[in-house]
């Protein structure tokens, strides 16, 4: 059975550890109990094994070690048994309360002809220094390129990529199927994290594309200190065309600022940058991590021209599942998005909380994409 033919579960890792199911841990306790019985407690009458605790001048017999396993096998069943039932609830990652299991078939998952896919991944640094080390990006960087080829997005935005380690690392693997193009923040070359779109070639073509920064002088390498910005921050735009169709569109990927002022200004210049490369009015589709949530009023400067495809998608072909996951240690909020035009129909939206490889998390972000259909 090959992959694509697997019923694929939907697992959140941050919901499967013992922590947070109690029942595990229960269950767990048990059997650490009778190894314990069984290696250190000596036989005494009727050859039974027991557990004998001395208090003071008398042997106090608990149970025989007899009793003890009928008791334990029973009550091992339905602690396994309320387990499975509560990993089942927790671990759907659909969005849905029915505990169901989501299966590959109930996604539509890669695009028909007329349609693109988009993903948006925000792969966090490789420069950072991780509590666990196992979440850092050697562990990680085979599950990625895994979860990529299988996917199969016509084209990805990436977020917070570092160009010598990671932006390279992806264009470099997947040069087979992509083609892309982007830069470091820093400096307009390679120095800093770079928001670069990989295109699937057999797919997609690109016609024009480049960089601007969110900055006061978005032409040149800078950062807005005037909009109280913290980092460098730009974005990667193109102007591309779907081979099959001709049909042409404007897409920018980007990664706004963690202060709220700042972020004001640079979706008030995203919004005038559309109009400046694509004046010929094509759909168009903007990716991020906003670094903020929907109600946030940043989205007036987009919206209703273009539409949430979250909340775009047919209601069984969407989630509201958290795309910020923390590595597990902090409350999920959602933050990335995927906004495409009203000239489109969003036909579905995911969450990708599926494994892949040995990498508890993909990221500290989950991946996102949506489909989207080409209105005629």
């Amino acid at each position: 059975m090959t992959r694509t033919d697997m019923p694929v579960h939907i697992i959140r890792y941050d919901t499967i550890r013992y922590g947070e199911n109690p029942w595990l841990l229960v269950c767990g306790l048990i059997w650490f109990l009778q190894l314990i019985t069984i290696l250190m407690i000596p036989d005494i009458k009727n050859k039974k094994r027991c557990i004998i605790f001395n208090i003071g001048h008398k042997n106090m017999i608990l149970t025989t070690m007899k009793t003890f396993s009928i008791c334990h096998r029973c009550l091992c069943c339905i602690v396994a048994v309320l387990a499975l039932v509560s990993c089942s609830r927790e671990n759907n990652g659909d969005g849905n309360d029915d505990g169901s299991d989501i299966h590959e078939t109930d996604l539509q998952k890669y695009p028909g002809k007329g349609e693109i896919k988009i993903m948006s991944f925000n792969v966090r640094c490789s420069t950072s220094k991780e509590t666990n080390p196992y979440n850092g990006w050697d562990f990680r960087k085979d599950a990625c390129l895994e979860m990529i080829r299988d996917q199969k997005p016509s084209l990805i935005g990436f977020q917070e990529a570092v160009f010598d380690t990671q932006w390279s690392f992806f264009k470099d693997s997947l040069a087979k199927n992509y083609e892309g193009f982007g830069v470091g923040r820093n400096d307009g070359m390679e120095k800093g994290e770079c928001m670069g779109i990989l295109f699937r070639k057999s797919d997609i073509k690109k016609i024009d594309g480049g960089t601007f920064w969110l900055s006061e002088t978005p032409d040149k390498p800078s950062r807005a200190d005037s909009w109280g910005a913290g980092n460098y921050r730009s974005a990667t735009w193109g102007i591309f065309e779907d081979i099959a169709t001709g049909n042409k569109f404007c897409y920018i990927n980007t990664h706004l600022d963690l202060v709220s002022s700042a972020r004001t200004k640079e979706m008030e210049l995203i919004s005038e940058r559309f109009s400046m490369y694509n004046p010929d009015n094509y759909p168009q589709f903007l990716s991020a991590d906003f670094n903020t949530t929907q109600n946030d009023k940043i989205f007036d400067y987009i919206e209703p021209g273009m539409l949430n495809s979250r909340d775009e998608a047919p209601e069984d072909k969407t989630d509201e599942n958290t795309t910020y996951n923390g590595w597990g240690d902090a409350g999920g909020k959602i933050i990335d998005d995927i906004f495409g035009s009203a000239k489109v129909t969003v036909n579905e939206y995911h969450t990708v909380y599926e494994s892949y490889g040995d990498a508890a998390y993909l990221s500290d972000h989950y991946p996102i994409y949506a489909i989207f259909k080409f209105n005629k």
